[in-house]
């Protein structure tokens, strides 16, 4: 039960990443490249995370591990 918890907080904060990304997109254009390329990953956590929380679902778990991972590595 932790884990289906911890699953979807997971997915819950990357999505929240991701739309508070696409909500400011106008101040990540006009930032250094670093910083685009840290809105392009949230929001590509975002789709990844969605498609594979309906389309591969047995595969769910270890996909939203790195998603997270990934999104950690983009707020550095």
């Amino acid at each position: 039960m932790a884990q289906v918890i911890g699953e979807y907080g997971l997915l819950g904060f990357i999505s929240i990443v991701g739309i508070v990304t696409i909500v400011n997109g106008s101040s990540y254009r006009k930032e250094s490249l670093w910083l685009q390329l840290s809105g392009r990953l949230n929001v590509g956590c975002l789709l990844i995370g969605w498609l594979s929380f309906f389309l591969l679902r047995p595969l769910f778990s270890d996909i939203i591990a790195v998603l997270a991972g990934i999104i950690w590595l983009a707020a550095l």
